[in-house]
C-alpha cells in the first residue's frame, strides 16, 4: 500500500540523530518535519517507532530550547491519536509524575499544558488509559501542601471530569472528598477553582455522593455569613447551572434560605453582596430552566426578588434623567454620556451585574411559566406598579438591552398566534394576520401603561447606540401587534425616529430593516390609516430611499 512509501519519506534513522543533536534548530526541524507527517491520514506508526518516537517527543518537552518544548507539546495532539493504548498510558504516567513533583513552574506549565492536550485529544475509548491519568492525579492532590501545584492539577481534573466524568467513576469519591476540603482554603483562587470543578464532578456522581455535596452546601448556607457564606451560594449556584435537574427534590429547602438570605442584606452596598445577589438570582434562573415544576411554589418571591433588584444602582441618581426635558439641547446629554463612563469603573462596581441577572431570571419565568403572566403584570407593568417600562431609563446598555429583551418576552406571551405559518407571525400579509392573533387578557396591564412605555421607548429612541435603537423597535414591532389602533395616537412621536433612522446614509441595515417591518406592521394594524396620511409625505421619500439600499 502506500502507506509504505509515506513511511519510507520520513526517515526515522535521521529522525532519531536530529532530535538529539546539540543544535536546537535542528532538533526543531526534527520535530516540526514529525508533526507534519502526523498530520497525515495516510502515515501510519509501527510499534516499533512508536517505542522511539513517544520518548523522544516526551524528552523534548524538557528541552533547555523554548520553542522546541513549544512544537513537542503541538505533537502531542496528533500522535496521541496514532499511538496504541499503551504508549499513551507510559505518556500521561510520566507527564503526570512532572506535574505533581516538578520542582521548576516552568517545567510543570509545560507539563500540565500537555496534559490538558492529552484529555483533549485521547481517543474515547482509551478508557484505561484515562484512569492511568486521573487516579494518580487525585492521589497527588491529596498528599500535596503546595496550593500552586494543586491549582494546576485541579484544572486537569476539570478537563477529565468534563470529557470522562463516567469513565472515572472510581475517583469521584475521593476527589469530591478533596474538593469539598479546598471549598475551606484560604486561598480566593482554590476556593474558585474547587467549586468550578465540584459542579462539573455533580453531574456524574451517584446520587449519594450528590445528597452529600447539597447537605454541606445547604448547611454551610445556614450555618455562616459573610465570606464564608458567599463561597457556599457561589457553589450552589455553579451546581446549579451544570446539574440543575439533580437539584429539583431539595427546592423545598434551598429557595426559601436564599430568599431569605438576598432579602437579609437589603440596602447594603459592596462588590461581595453584590456578587452574592448575582449568584443567588443566577441559582434562580438555573432552577427555573431545570426543575420549573418544583420551584413553581417560589415564583412569586423570586419574582419580588427580582423586581426589587432590576432597580438596584446605588451609585447613581436616575432623576436627573426623568427631569430632562424632552428637547433639552443635546450638549446636556454628551456631558451626562462623558461623566458616566468616566466613573464607570471606581464608583459603580459591579451592581450592574445584579440587574443583569434580575432581567434574564425574569426573562426566564416568563418564557416558562405562562401561568405567571398575571403575577409578572400585577408586580411590574400595571398601573399600580410599572417598574419595568421605568427601567428603560437604565443606563447600562447591556443591561438595557436584557431589560428590553425581557419585556419583549412579556408582550411575545401576551398573545396568542393561532398561525399556519409557523413560528414568525410578524411577516404574515396585511388581511391575515389580524385573524390570527388574538389577545390574552393580560393585554389590560399593557393598556394601563401603555403611555409609559411609549415615553420610555421615544427617550430610548434618541440614544447613540444601533444596538438600542434596533432593541426600542423589536418592542415596538410587538406593541404594533398587541395593541393595533391603541397605538394610533401616539404615531406622531415615533414618525422623527423612523425617518432618521431610515435616512442615515452610514446606518445600521439591520436597523433599518426593524424600521421597515414596524412600519408595515403599522400600516397593517392602524384602522383607519388615518393617522398616517398626515405623516405620508415624511415618510415616502425615506422609504423610497431604502428601496436602492443594497
Amino acid at each position: 500500500g502506500h502507506s509504505t512509501s509515506e513511511m519510507s519519506s520520513f526517515a526515522y534513522s535521521s529522525f532519531t540523530s536530529k532530535i538529539h543533536h546539540e543544535d536546537p534548530d535542528i532538533r526543531q526541524m526534527a520535530l516540526y518535519d514529525l508533526h507534519t507527517e502526523l498530520q497525515k491520514d495516510s502515515f501510519v506508526l509501527d510499534d516499533t517507532n512508536q517505542k522511539a518516537v513517544v520518548p523522544a517527543v516526551l524528552g523534548c518537552l524538557d528541552d533547555t530550547s523554548t520553542e522546541v518544548q513549544g512544537i513537542a507539546v503541538k505533537c502531542l495532539s496528533p500522535l496521541v491519536k496514532k499511538i496504541k493504548e499503551l504508549q499513551v498510558e507510559k505518556l500521561v504516567t510520566m507527564l503526570g509524575e512532572k506535574c505533581l513533583k516538578e520542582s521548576k513552574k516552568e517545567k510543570r506549565d509545560i507539563a500540565s499544558t500537555a496534559m490538558k492536550t492529552m484529555v483533549a485529544e485521547i481517543p474515547g475509548d482509551f478508557s484505561s488509559a484515562v484512569r492511568k491519568l486521573t487516579t494518580p492525579l487525585v492521589n497527588g492532590i491529596d498528599q500535596c501542601k503546595d496550593d500552586s501545584i494543586k491549582l494546576e492539577v485541579l484544572d486537569v481534573l476539570n478537563d477529565v471530569v468534563k470529557r470522562f466524568g463516567a469513565v472515572v467513576s472510581d475517583d469521584h469519591e475521593k476527589l469530591q472528598h478533596i474538593l469539598l476540603q479546598e471549598l475551606g482554603s484560604r486561598s480566593t483562587s482554590m476556593r474558585k477553582k474547587a467549586i468550578v470543578c465540584l459542579a462539573s464532578l455533580c453531574v456524574y456522581t451517584t446520587d449519594a455522593l450528590f445528597n452529600n455535596v447539597v447537605k454541606t452546601l445547604l448547611d454551610g448556607i445556614e450555618g455562616h455569613s459573610g465570606e464564608e457564606l458567599r463561597k457556599y451560594i457561589q457553589c450552589c449556584s455553579a451546581v446549579s447551572r451544570t446539574a440543575g435537574q439533580r437539584l429539583g427534590k431539595f427546592m423545598e429547602r434551598i429557595v426559601p434560605l436564599l430568599v431569605k438570605h438576598i432579602n437579609s442584606i437589603e440596602g447594603t452596598e459592596s462588590d461581595e453582596e453584590d456578587e452574592v445577589r448575582e449568584n443567588i438570582i443566577q441559582a434562580f434562573e438555573s432552577f427555573i430552566l431545570r426543575c420549573p415544576g418544583q420551584v413553581a411554589q417560589f415564583f412569586p418571591g423570586i419574582i419580588s426578588v427580582c423586581k426589587n433588584l432590576l432597580q438596584w444602582d446605588p451609585n447613581y441618581d436616575y432623576d436627573e434623567f426623568d427631569d430632562m426635558e424632552e428637547d433639552e439641547d443635546e450638549e446636556m446629554d454628551e456631558d451626562l454620556i462623558d461623566d458616566e463612563e468616566l466613573d464607570q469603573d471606581e464608583e459603580d462596581g459591579v451592581s450592574w451585574k445584579v440587574r443583569k441577572a434580575s432581567a434574564k431570571c425574569l426573562s426566564a419565568i416568563i418564557m416558562t411559566r405562562a401561568d405567571m403572566l398575571e403575577t409578572i403584570y400585577t408586580s411590574m407593568c400595571c398601573t399600580a406598579d410599572s417598574t419595568l417600562p421605568e427601567r428603560f431609563k437604565e443606563r447600562e446598555e447591556s443591561v438595557k438591552l436584557d431589560i428590553f429583551k425581557t419585556f419583549e418576552h412579556l408582550l411575545q406571551a401576551t398573545k396568542i398566534v393561532h398561525s399556519a405559518s409557523g413560528k414568525d407571525d410578524r411577516m404574515l400579509m396585511s388581511g391575515t394576520f389580524r385573524m390570527h392573533m388574538e389577545r390574552r387578557p393580560e393585554a389590560k396591564y399593557l393598556l394601563e401603561v401603555r403611555d409609559k412605555i411609549v415615553k420610555g421607548i421615544s427617550k430610548c429612541l434618541k440614544d447613540k447606540s444601533a444596538k438600542i435603537k434596533i432593541g426600542c423597535f423589536s418592542i415596538l414591532q410587538e406593541l404594533a401587534v398587541l395593541l393595533g389602533k391603541e397605538l394610533d395616537p401616539h404615531i406622531s412621536i415615533f414618525v422623527g425616529a423612523i425617518r432618521d433612522a431610515l435616512v442615515e446614509k452610514s446606518g445600521s441595515s439591520t436597523l433599518k430593516t426593524e424600521v421597515l417591518v414596524f412600519l408595515r406592521l403599522l400600516l397593517v394594524t392602524s384602522e383607519s390609516g388615518d393617522s398616517f396620511k398626515s405623516h405620508l409625505d415624511t415618510l415616502l421619500k425615506p422609504v423610497f430611499q431604502c428601496v436602492n439600499d443594497r
